[in-house]
């Protein structure tokens, strides 16, 4: 086994690096607002789902600063498609924690500022993955929503209810027990 230190982060300079620590201290410091639940001194109500959704956001936009898409990417520069998908991060997370004091009202409507936001979060998503952990957990992951979508299609017990993409994309996008459950956010 060699003693090679591989290197998969990305030495920024200028407003990379300028951008990639000033959100590092954002979650930081709101990690700990969090933690602390300081809104709740304050009188702010918040769902920990919006909390959620700050924490995606902020932690996709860095994944995509810090980590090239593949090993033969460059990692003194950052590419502007990397830019691209890091502002892309913004919404996706920060509509939920917005509008998730109406969503969790009428949770299982389907809109299309659902459907477009939560197809770019899932998307996003599985992209940062990839890049985190490698292309083996996003097949699981593609092999479990193709489950959802086809299988009402499978016999016995493995027969489930038929849903619309639109459907499965709200679901997996603002219902609790999927992306914003307690224990992704940890």
């Amino acid at each position: 086994m060699s003693n090679e230190y591989i290197v998969r982060y990305r030495t920024l300079t200028g407003v990379g690096r300028w951008a990639r620590n000033t959100v590092a201290l954002l979650i930081v410091v709101l990690g700990l607002l969090f933690i602390f639940r300081v809104h709740n001194r304050f009188g702010i109500p918040l769902y920990t789902e919006q909390w959620v959704g700050v924490f995606l956001s902020l932690f996709l936009f860095n994944t995509f600063l810090c980590l090239p898409p593949s090993k033969r990417s460059p990692l003194d520069r950052l590419p502007w498609y990397d830019w691209i998908l890091a502002f892309l991060s913004l919404p996706a997370g920060l509509w939920l924690t917005i509008n998730y004091p109406t969503i969790v009202i009428r949770l299982g409507e389907v809109t299309n500022e659902r459907i477009i936001f939560g197809g770019l979060a899932i998307l996003l998503l599985l992209e940062a993955v990839r890049r985190v952990i490698g292309i083996s957990l996003v097949i699981i992951a593609l092999i479990f929503i193709l489950y959802a979508k086809l299988s009402h299609y499978l016999p016995g017990a493995l027969k489930g209810a038929e849903m619309t993409w639109g459907q499965m994309i709200n679901y997996i996008y603002v219902d609790p027990n999927s992306i914003l459950n307690p224990g992704f956010s940890v």
